[in-house]
């Protein structure tokens, strides 16, 4: 998008605007390249604000499909958009944007997180000092009031697992994005292993006692 803008649009726009000043006539051409470059720029808004937010939201490029995810995504964006442009023109469609919101509630449903029983771990009850080890190791570099992770400044979303307390207040998201839709941590930067993600699972099922 910025790239139409700066190299395409406002070019078109200062050789039309000299053309006139200089009593030229400007060069239909280059405006009709300006209007369709900024066409593909009305289009493409949706998608562009939503990978802008995205950071607040990792488990969508988090997700083992999250190029299929902003695809879909895009795809809806654009539908979405369509439909504004449409009913703008004053032309009423009464399909596209129901379409778009039913695409949008599938794909929430085929990429929400499982649980995953392959994951549970064998033996007896998890203890509450291997949980915070896993923890301290795979978390808390970026879950922590002071991060040591390059590039996070505070903890992202405000979640801390600095204390036994915090841990437990936040062993559902835990089992959210660590166990079930493994989208944490994020890229699997400090590799989290299968085993490790079995035990918080098996703990945090268990009740997430602290012990």
């Amino acid at each position: 998008m910025a790239a139409n803008v700066l190299m395409v649009i406002i070019p078109a726009q200062r050789d039309m605007v000299a053309a006139l000043t200089a009593g030229r006539p400007p060069d239909a051409a280059r405006g009709q390249q300006g209007a369709l470059r900024s066409l593909h720029n009305n289009y493409l808004t949706l998608p562009v604000l939503f990978i802008m937010v995205s950071s607040h939201y990792p488990a969508t490029y988090g997700h083992t499909l999250n190029w299929a995810i902003l695809a879909g995504l895009a795809i809806i964006g654009v539908a979405t958009r369509h439909w504004f442009n449409l009913r703008n023109q004053g032309r009423r469609n009464v399909w596209i944007l129901p379409a778009a919101a039913l695409a949008l509630v599938a794909l929430a449903v085929v990429t929400a997180p499982r649980s995953g029983p392959a994951l549970a771990a064998a033996g007896g009850p998890v203890s509450f000092a291997d949980v915070r080890l896993i923890v301290a190791r795979r978390c808390a570099g970026c879950h922590s009031s002071a991060p040591t992770t390059p590039g996070i400044p505070v903890a992202p979303l405000g979640v801390l697992l600095d204390t036994p307390d915090e841990i437990r207040a936040n062993a559902p998201r835990i089992l959210a994005v660590a166990v079930d839709a493994q989208t944490m941590p994020l890229g699997n930067l400090t590799g989290m292993t299968p085993e490790e993600r079995g035990l918080l699972g098996k703990w945090i099922r268990a009740g997430a006692a602290l012990r």
